[in-house]
């Protein structure tokens, strides 16, 4: 049975990233990170001080692929903002958040080799040709400007792709 990644275990490593970066530092007492654009709201209506750096994750996709017989890979891309509030009239305040938040991702670029390269799940499955990053603005969340990353993990398939006719009416 091939090892299985499912979402949570991507939501834990991302948390555990936000946790120990020193430019992040989330913790439950001063939050900055979420698990989706609602949990932002809802931080941000309680203790999540967008002023500071914070990471969203935002969405994993995946796709089956199958190389050969036998050989089925699930492709999961990730997608997930490294954000911070800032005077959307402000061009050098928003020039030093984007830089900011890019530096941080490159700090999360070099955690990932490291744990690709010592097999350090999920990082392990990390295809390194596919991380991709853009400056975004991001209105919703207030005035917050950053940095929009994906990249894809190939994962062994979670199941056997077996037709059982018990499955299927008559």
């Amino acid at each position: 049975m091939p090892e299985i990644l499912d979402s949570s275990d991507v939501f834990s490593y991302f948390q555990e990233l936000a946790t120990k970066n020193k430019l992040i530092q989330h913790t439950t007492n001063a939050p900055r990170f979420a698990r989706d654009a609602e949990e932002v709201g809802n931080l941000a209506a309680s203790k999540m001080d967008m002023n500071n750096p914070f990471v969203v994750m935002d969405d994993i996709s995946n796709k089956l692929i199958d190389r050969k017989s036998n050989n089925r890979l699930c492709l999961k891309t990730v997608r997930f903002f490294i954000l911070q509030n800032v005077q959307p009239t402000d061009f050098e305040a928003r020039q030093a958040v984007y830089e900011k938040t890019e530096q941080i991702l490159w700090q999360f670029i070099a955690k990932w080799y490291n744990d690709k390269y010592n097999f350090t799940a999920p990082m392990k499955w990390l295809q390194p040709e596919t991380v991709s990053w853009a400056s975004v603005w991001i209105p919703e969340y207030e005035t917050c400007y950053g940095t929009e990353c994906s990249f894809s993990l190939f994962v062994p398939a979670e199941a056997d792709i077996v037709y059982d006719a018990d499955d299927w009416l008559a």
